[in-house]
């Protein structure tokens, strides 16, 4: 039963800092008001330029994460992942998903078309010298049966969302399409035997992955590790293509080599400029295609 209210009662008036500390202690203990009318605590020093850590940038005039980005500058609000993290946003991994739905969808206009689709676009050396180039295209959207088309939408999961937001939707698909357009080329001067798949364009990207972690070593304390697991990746495909017919290795080495170009013309390639008034990290893209286009 609650206790009457006595009329000779004042009430109290809560100061401000009574106030903070109540909100505060609400937003420990109720996940939906963390972050919420409150601002970010201020940074307690600069960050030395040795410490700052590069922005995972969209665009030369634009920014994928948190912060303000214009004229291929990058005020940073937080660390860069150097490795997959947990959960990508589906906005971030947008270019993925239609890529994997492209390579689904041309398999199954395969099997509608029983086979002609595939004797159409397959990279045929004969043919293509007798000028049908689209084949150097179109072989990286074909795949041989469904297991081929399953284990690169897997690999291609893997790798490609983190390619995606570190390098931006523009980038990403530049990397994709010439690193598979790089693999057919070498296939074809190398390779008599016809094959299709997209194999060549996913070691393009781990390419790319490569420059970047390549670029940005000095900003990230595993650069070494990552190097050297992509390194055994690399090593460890190539081997199973040795040991295996079936597997055109000259296609492979084609896309990881047109990656690692595309990668390091296009960039990002991000170098550290000062420390704003707020405590965040400024950057700027010093990509070679932008110093081109400037002049």
């Amino acid at each position: 039963m609650p206790f009457p209210r006595s009329k000779g009662r004042r009430k109290l008036k809560r100061s401000p800092r009574f106030l903070w500390s109540t909100h505060a202690r609400r937003r420990r203990w109720c996940p939906w008001l963390r972050g919420c009318c409150s601002p970010s605590p201020p940074s307690r020093g600069l960050p030395r330029p040795h410490q700052a850590p590069p922005p995972a940038a969209a665009s030369p005039a634009s920014s994928a994460h948190r912060g303000n980005g214009s004229g291929g500058r990058y005020i940073s609000n937080g660390k860069l992942l150097s490795r997959r993290p947990r959960g990508i946003d589906s906005k971030k991994r947008l270019w993925t998903n239609v890529l994997l739905a492209l390579n689904v969808l041309a398999y199954v206009a395969q099997v509608a078309s029983q086979g002609k689709l595939l004797m159409w676009g397959a990279k045929i050396n004969s043919l293509i010298d007798r000028g049908q180039f689209w084949r150097l295209a179109t072989s990286s959207l074909l795949h041989a049966n469904l297991t081929h088309l399953a284990f690169n939408c897997f690999s291609l999961n893997s790798i490609g969302p983190m390619v995606e937001m570190l390098s931006g939707p523009r980038r990403y698909l530049a990397v994709y399409f010439s690193s598979a357009l790089a693999g057919s080329l070498m296939s074809y001067r190398f390779s008599a035997s016809p094959a299709v798949g997209a194999s060549g364009a996913i070691f393009g990207l781990v390419g790319a992955y490569a420059v970047y972690m390549w670029r940005h070593r000095r900003f990230f304390g595993n650069s070494r590790e990552s190097l050297e697991h992509i390194g055994r990746v690399v090593v460890l495909n190539m081997g199973m293509g040795l040991l295996s017919r079936g597997i055109d290795n000259w296609g492979h080495l084609g896309g990881l080599l047109g990656g690692v170009a595309m990668a390091w013309f296009l960039g990002p390639a991000w170098q550290y400029q000062y420390v704003a008034k707020d405590g965040r990290a400024v950057f700027k893209d010093r990509a070679p295609v932008l110093r081109l286009i400037k002049g």
